[in-house]
């Protein structure tokens, strides 16, 4: 079955098992089975977080304890493990199962290639209400790559001018892609941009989606995702002294610019944050090291133990620290 057939056959089909398996064709009773837990393995690519905190995931328990599973997961036969399944589709209800403590789940065992397993675990999770950026980034990236494999068409690169995108060069996939998950082309390169975030900053855009008052904004992620790896530890050093802090878009945009003009440093980020002397909030870390006693001057001892005296020595290491880095960058 081609791509476009695949597509073609999940249009227009009921919310039951069709829709569920994304274009599988709808099954019977007789071809559920049940498989022990043991049995079965997560996709080693899988793409989303089992949030076992949610409230979505407290319900499904409570819903499987009254009245089991309803629907079947997706499985396949794991192609390097003989006599275990691998999971395309149900990864939260199998956590549920475990957490239980069933011993058997129903399953739906299907043929199929390593990119129709692809493309099949992101299509069954297209009507998630509530996924991350960070599952969205993998999900579209995941499914483009199958579909690539499948179609046969190569990975090249092609700029677009209108927004500075780097995407690979899709053509009609990238256009189905959209269309599939229901957004526009430029959104979806902004997410599978996203993939090039080093993980502490990809953690921060999903933590603005849980809380839009901190975090690194999607749209700000995208710009940081240009950033080059060292760039982006700065980055993420600098906001995870910062918690509270929300990167937007435009911030962003003045972090891409100071790495162009050659001097994105710790005080460029503060800068482009809005973080100005007066504004910062006190944030020493600890720094362990042993002094001699015969060094320190009568009383020393007690001295800093003294609040005033920690201020004092802080504001001076910030200002000694600052004109250390305003000299490397002259």
């Amino acid at each position: 079955m081609t791509l476009q057939e695949r597509l073609a056959m999940s249009q227009g089909q009921d919310n039951g098992m069709s829709i569920i398996l994304g274009g599988i064709p709808a099954v019977n009773q007789e071809q559920v089975q049940q498989l022990p837990v043991t049995a079965l393995r997560p996709k080693s690519n899988h793409t989303f977080k089992v949030r076992t905190d949610s409230a979505h995931y407290a319900a499904l328990v409570d819903s499987i304890r009254s009245s089991g599973i309803q629907t079947p997961l997706l499985v396949r036969r794991d192609p390097m493990q003989p006599g275990a399944y691998e999971i395309i589709a149900g990864h939260t209800r199998w956590t549920a199962a475990q957490e239980l403590g069933l011993t058997t789940v129903p399953c739906i065992v299907a043929q199929l290639s390593d990119a129709d397993a692809d493309i099949m675990m992101a299509e069954t999770n297209i009507q998630r209400p509530d996924w991350l950026p960070s599952e969205r980034a993998r999900t579209y990236k995941v499914w483009l790559e199958a579909v690539q494999t499948e179609t046969g068409i190569t990975q090249g690169q092609r700029t677009d001018t209108t927004s500075g995108t780097e995407c690979p060069k899709l053509g009609r996939n990238r256009d189905v892609a959209a269309q599939r998950f229901g957004i526009g082309s430029k959104t979806l390169d902004m997410y599978i941009k996203l993939n090039d975030l080093m993980p502490e900053l990809l953690d921060m855009v999903d933590a603005n989606a849980l809380d839009a008052k901190t975090g690194i904004q999607v749209k700000a992620g995208y710009q940081v995702a240009f950033l080059s790896p060292i760039s982006q530890q700065v980055v993420a050093a600098v906001l995870g002294d910062y918690p509270e802090i929300l990167l937007k878009e435009t911030q962003a945009k003045a972090l891409r610019q100071a790495e162009m003009d050659g001097h994105l440093t710790v005080c460029a980020v503060e800068q482009a944050l809005g973080l100005s002397d007066e504004r910062k909030p006190l944030q020493m870390k600890r720094i362990s090291f042993a002094v001699p006693e015969v060094l320190l001057p009568e009383g020393a001892k007690q001295l800093t133990k003294d609040s005033a005296f920690q201020a004092a020595l802080a504001a001076w290491i910030r200002a000694y620290m600052g004109k250390k880095e305003k000299a490397y960058e002259e």
